[in-house]
């Protein structure tokens, strides 16, 4: 009997401008929990009291995950998974960690710049990262914050199981531009929500036990 196609969670790179894919970044394995937090952006308190109802913007909405990685049942099969014998989960932690290093030659070529004298005014603007949590949640996301453990090595010392924490803000169509790439995509996430939202069976005061408000 053939089971259900598993989607997974993951990660992707895209250029913001063209919208053209850079790279994609697969979880080995679902986290069991996402943690998500909405901070709501209002007016200042002391302010006017018609203000104390005015939502400001989106919230600022941050999320956190806990992805493990294992290279045990691979290396069981090293016919299968040469790669993963030769390197342990390397390859898996580089591409992750690559969302958040510079590319080398940026790093060279800024510093070729100051070694000749010339002024960079801004970074190059980098790829747009893409958090995958099914088709209904595809949010445009920051790294805040990325963190290993390494639990298991080889004999040569590669790493064959590790955890992996990693915290993200979203980045919001305000943050990115209403008319950018990046700024659909979020609007696109806030609709999605919205046609969700009004599946919802209508409830009655009477469910909350009361007939009417003051």
């Amino acid at each position: 009997m053939i089971g259900p196609r598993l989607v997974k969670g993951g990660l992707v790179q895209v250029d913001g401008g063209t919208g053209a894919i850079l790279r994609v970044v697969s979880l080995q394995y679902n986290p069991d929990s996402l943690a998500r937090n909405l901070k709501l952006q209002q007016s200042a308190e002391g302010s006017d009291v018609t203000e104390a109802l005015r939502i400001t913007g989106p919230p600022i909405e941050t999320l956190k995950i806990e992805a493990e990685f294992d290279a045990t049942d691979a290396m069981e099969k090293p016919e299968q998974h040469p790669a993963t014998v030769a390197l342990g989960i390397h390859s898996q932690l580089a591409a992750l960690e690559g969302l958040v290093h510079p590319r080398v030659d940026d790093l060279i070529r800024r510093d070729a710049l100051a070694a000749s004298g010339a002024i960079e005014i801004l970074p190059s603007r980098g790829p747009l990262t893409l958090f995958v949590w099914s088709a209904r949640r595809i949010l445009p996301v920051q790294v805040t914050e990325f963190a290993v453990t390494e639990e298991a090595f080889d004999a040569l010392l590669n790493p064959i199981r590790a955890k992996v924490s990693i915290g993200m803000r979203v980045l919001t169509a305000g943050d990115l531009g209403y008319d950018r790439r990046g700024g659909g995509i979020y609007l696109s996430y806030l609709r999605a929500k919205e046609s969700l939202s009004t599946r919802v069976s209508r409830t009655t005061l009477n469910t909350l036990g009361i007939g009417g408000l003051p």
